[in-house]
């Protein structure tokens, strides 16, 4: 046998090629050996241990992280919170504002009068003013702080629709990166096929069986493959490089979708249900009705600015050395009263003003009602596209069953002479683009359903984990 075949026998005793040694010294000898792969296992072992742990980035922890890391849904948080407090200050002016001022003067005063001339008067003087004003009517800040319970319910509105497109775009970019791996492993396995198709075909050219051009189709098939390798690497790198910015997540593993998950579980059922949701809970059309009752209310501030007003006032003031006459005097004064304001003339400002508001009032509800257009044709077109794509991921895993059997159809006529080689090719290639576009579906089906619950507001963490069951 030549030396290259011969069996090795790495954990057995040598072969006694001396006499002198005994079956002690070869016991010696396995015991040491033994102790040395324990050893290797128990370094390999600590090893493990010690290496970090890498986990891969589900779909429902991408959401989550991109939650609270996404710069865009970060700025629309900071700007809810600004807008939020848009009540507590209108609720504020409605409140007792209580005021004091305080002044401390050292006088160098010369004076003259005529041929007159007085002493040079150096004095102190000091006045202290505490008061406080509470609105007894005042139409203009009751009707104010409706505009801001209006404006605080804009901003949350506006907030939920971020958030809805967030989800969007964090689905968006994990389907492209799991479609991008899909693409590169499919084309892996078409080229670990056209290599073996090369050999093969290389092979009967040298025994007088083939054709030149075979090699030369499998070749040029072998060129565009590996094209198309760099291009779902690129894919891959952009995808993931968005994904990583939004989450502020390294990925580090595959995203890959399950073999077979049943689609039915995404069907929507019904429209109208849907389209009952969508009229209650758009978060777009919550935003807009919400700033056209803002500008009702800004319209009606506006007209209260035309009514009076009416405060209580308290004011408690104590003065030393008000003027040069009364050097020496202290005064102390509480005053309790009600002052009256009533606008009489402006120039036409106010008037002009109403006739603003009013528009800009009946703008924002045009637009209102266009928003709820808008959602109920929306949510029409996103429940359709889920209610297709449910039946296009079974024609598709049809197809891809009928498309396989192709080729396996195409192996057995090339090897009883009635096809060729390239025949096989391009049925794998064929079967190769069915399956991507299987995986293309169904990705397309997740995205469908996550913009179905975002229009109608019911997109959440949970949502994202049921729809992690589609992932690996």
């Amino acid at each position: 046998m030549p030396l290259s075949h011969r069996p090795t026998r790495s954990h057995a005793c040598p072969p006694r090629l001396f006499p002198a040694l005994t079956d002690s010294l070869c016991l010696s000898a396995l015991l040491a050996v033994g102790a040395h792969r324990w050893l290797s296992i128990a370094a390999l072992v600590l090893a493990s241990l010690a290496a970090p742990k890498v986990s891969a980035l589900g779909l429902a922890q991408a959401y989550e992280a991109a939650l609270s890391n996404d710069p865009q849904f970060r700025a629309a948080q900071a700007q809810a919170l600004a807008g939020a407090e848009a009540l507590p200050q209108a609720v504020a002016r409605l409140r007792p504002s209580v005021n004091l001022a305080t002044q401390n003067f050292r006088i160098h005063q010369d004076r003259t009068d005529g041929e007159n001339r007085f002493p040079t008067q150096n004095y102190p003087s000091y006045n202290i003013s505490l008061s406080a004003r509470q609105p007894v009517y005042s139409p203009r800040l009751w009707r104010a702080r409706d505009q801001a319970q209006a404006a605080t319910e804009s901003a949350q509105a506006v907030l939920d629709f971020e958030q809805q497109a967030l989800a969007s775009r964090v689905i968006s970019a994990y389907a492209n990166l799991a479609l991008a791996y899909e693409q590169q492993a499919l084309i892996q396995v078409q080229q670990e096929s056209a290599s073996t198709r090369l050999q093969a075909a290389t092979r009967a050219l040298q025994a007088g069986t083939g054709i030149r051009t075979d090699i030369d189709e499998i070749r040029a098939q072998l060129d565009l493959l590996q094209a198309q390798m760099l291009q779902a690497r690129q894919s891959i790198q952009a995808s993931q490089a968005e994904l990583e910015q939004m989450t502020g997540k390294t990925i580090s593993q595959p995203i890959r979708l399950k073999p077979s998950v049943n689609p039915e579980t995404l069907d929507p059922g019904m429209l109208q249900p849907w389209l009952d949701k969508a009229t209650r809970q758009n978060p777009e059309l919550l935003a807009r009705q919400a700033q056209a009752r803002a500008a009702l209310a800004a319209s009606r501030v506006s007209q209260a600015d035309h009514l009076p007003t009416l405060d209580l006032v308290v004011q408690v003031s104590k003065n030393s050395s008000e003027n040069s006459f009364f050097v020496n005097s202290k005064t102390e004064t509480q005053a309790v009263g009600l002052q009256v304001n009533l606008p009489l003339y402006q120039g036409g400002f106010l008037q002009s003003r109403d006739r603003q508001t009013a528009a800009e009032s009946v703008s924002a509800e045009e637009q209102a009602q266009r928003a709820l257009m808008s959602a109920r044709i929306e949510v029409s077109k996103a429940f359709y596209a889920l209610k297709e794509g449910v039946a296009r991921v079974r024609a598709l895993e049809n197809a891809v069953a009928s498309a396989e059997q192709v080729v396996l159809a195409n192996q057995k006529s090339f090897a009883a002479g009635l096809r060729s080689m390239l025949d096989i090719l391009a049925a794998e290639q064929r079967a190769a683009q069915t399956r991507l576009d299987l995986a293309q579906a169904r990705l397309q089906l997740v995205a469908n359903q996550v913009r179905l619950e975002g229009l109608v507001g019911e997109t959440s963490a949970q949502g994202f984990a049921v729809l992690a069951a589609w992932f690996q």
